[in-house]
């Protein structure tokens, strides 16, 4: 599988300041913004092994203030922070489940992780999913440890697997998901609805394009709004959204060619990671 792997591994995070751009795919027009002065100390992005000593005390960016007048510059990828996340390991089956579970946090898991098992079903027949987050800073998925909940998951093979999953509370309030996909909702599903209560939309024309090998390709940002919040965060990087309530949302990898040359690459990769506040 040419050129794909490379994608997972360019993660960092950076808050930074915000202007005109203009998004791609189904997320629609370009719009204006604009943003606040911020920076993060910058180091090197650690392989999953070695992590105990590899993770970084950081402080969480704040995300975009979209009502200051400086302009969006493009930031470094380097900033010691990323995020990743399996789902029953490196598994390559189509998947398309939505299930009540009973949800627990795996302590003593592998460090720099934080491990959810969700035994799904009813009756005798129950499932269990293990999903593994590698991040930093860290995902803490803890304030559910013992909850009922319902799992939405979908994977989808290609030459690559999309990956999609909410964790939902027992009213449909959304607690955690993620996607590692080559779009932010499996086919056939409404962006709004997939991620509702958190309004999200792609926005490139942020950063000059560079050779992936597989034609030129451009890092991007996710704009999400929750609450009375609204960040745009770019890829490889972290904010909190929201206000004194607010969701913690990791965009680890967002970039999208503007001309592809592989016939096994997607044009488009994904990761992100989010975290709800609890109600209440």
């Amino acid at each position: 599988m040419r050129g794909f792997q490379y994608r997972l591994s360019r993660l960092a995070v950076l808050t930074f300041l915000g202007a005109c751009y203009g998004s791609h795919g189904e997320e629609g027009d370009g719009t204006d913004a604009t943003a606040e002065d911020a920076a993060a100390d910058e180091a090197t992005i650690p392989d999953d092994e070695g992590a105990e000593d590899a993770v970084v005390e950081t402080e969480m960016d704040e995300g975009i203030d979209f009502g200051s007048d400086s302009t969006v510059e493009c930031p470094p990828l380097v900033d010691g922070r990323w995020v990743d996340f399996t789902i029953d390991g490196s598994t390559f089956e189509a998947v398309d489940v939505e299930t009540p579970c009973r949800m627990s946090i795996v302590i003593g898991g592998p460090p720099g992780h934080d491990v959810v098992e969700l035994v799904c079903g009813t009756g005798a027949m129950m499932t269990t999913y293990t999903i593994d987050f590698f991040a930093n800073p860290p995902v803490s998925p803890t304030y559910w440890d013992g909850a009922e909940v319902t799992l939405r998951y979908v994977a989808d093979p290609v030459w690559w697997i999309d990956r999609w999953f909410t964790v939902r509370g027992p009213s449909g309030n959304l607690l955690f998901g993620g996607a590692s996909a080559s779009r932010l909702v499996p086919p056939g599903e409404d962006l709004a609805t997939w991620y509702a209560p958190l309004d999200l939309r792609v926005v490139g024309g942020l950063c000059p394009a560079t050779d992936s090998g597989c034609g030129p390709e451009e890092r991007q940002a996710i704009e999400v709004g929750y609450a009375d919040g609204r960040a745009l965060i770019l890829d490889g990087y972290q904010a909190y959204v929201g206000g004194l309530a607010s969701a913690s949302f990791h965009v680890g990898t967002a970039t999208h060619h503007l001309e592809m040359t592989c016939d096994d690459v997607p044009d488009d990769w994904y990761m992100l990671v989010f975290i709800l506040p609890p109600e209440g």
